[in-house]
């Protein structure tokens, strides 16, 4: 990411949506940033179930985002993590005070 691109990043959380999905691009510590990503599991085995063909259609979809990440490295070769969104879950923990809480989160 080129330090312009940088700098325009900060204080803000970048949204890109795309069909079957959504990304969030954040900057974090040591000058980098965090591209998180959540896919439907059909857009993702449209895609080849590869981060390389998922990441170069989802940049290809979003040109805002493809230009803000235009010069950036990978700091691993693939994603840290990958796991399934029980959307729908609600917590039902019968320890806990009875609250109206949705918890949320990618």
């Amino acid at each position: 990411m080129s330090p312009a691109q940088h700098d325009a990043l900060a204080g803000q959380v970048d949204l890109a949506l795309f069909a079957g999905g959504y990304a969030g691009l954040e900057r974090v510590e040591d000058g980098k940033a965090n591209l998180c990503l959540v896919v439907n599991k059909d857009t993702y085995a449209a895609y080849g179930k590869t981060w390389e063909k998922l990441l170069s259609r989802l940049l290809d979809a979003t040109p805002p985002l493809q230009q803000r990440l235009q010069g950036a490295q990978a700091c691993w070769q693939r994603p840290l993590a990958m796991a399934g969104i029980p959307y729908g879950f609600v917590h039902g923990a019968a320890a806990e005070p009875a609250r109206k809480l949705y918890r949320l989160g990618d």
